[in-house]
């Protein structure tokens, strides 16, 4: 039978997981690769920012999960993908042979493309990792995402109601 290979467990590979588990044939295999053993719900980065979350409460474990989905899983992340052989080579050394391979590893930031861009420069921020979100909630005396951000209500009398929120206690 086949054997789907799925690289990346974030938010577009662990739904396609599930996916390929609901639509294989019962003798198919269904593998994620990551390259570590926890899943980060990535949309919830800026509440992390805004201490409306912490790192503990958007991420979990995945071996659990696609345990009860029966998905075999590796943690050892991909090195290189050698196509005309149907293989993924891992990180631990190791290879898995795939009938079908989808590629779902999301970004690879390069912050150090432009020069200043990226969290580490000190011009910009980013959220798009959560230990970027982190790093800027628990810097101390660092006010970057403290900003206060307009927000708008339903309109009162015929006027819209607006007002200005901060997350600073």
């Amino acid at each position: 039978m086949a054997h789907i290979v799925i690289l990346g467990a974030g938010i577009g590979g662990l739904p396609m997981a599930y996916e390929m588990r609901d639509l294989a044939r019962a003798g198919d295999r269904v593998t994620v690769v990551s390259d570590g053993a926890k899943f980060h719900f990535v949309p919830s980065n800026p509440w992390v920012a805004v201490d409306w979350r912490r790192r503990d409460q958007i991420e979990g474990e995945l071996a659990p999960v696609r345990k009860r989905r029966n998905v075999a899983f590796s943690a050892a992340g991909a090195r290189r993908v050698p196509p005309a052989q149907n293989r993924v080579d891992l990180g631990d050394g190791s290879s898995l042979r795939y009938d079908y391979l989808v590629i779902a590893t999301g970004p690879k930031l390069a912050f150090d493309e432009v020069p200043g861009l990226g969290p580490l420069s000190g011009y910009t921020q980013s959220i798009c990792h959560v230990d970027h979100a982190r790093s800027k909630q628990s810097s101390p005396g660092s006010r970057s995402w403290r900003l206060p951000v307009p927000w708008w209500s339903v309109p009162s009398k015929g006027r819209p109601a607006t007002g200005l929120h901060t997350s600073s206690p």
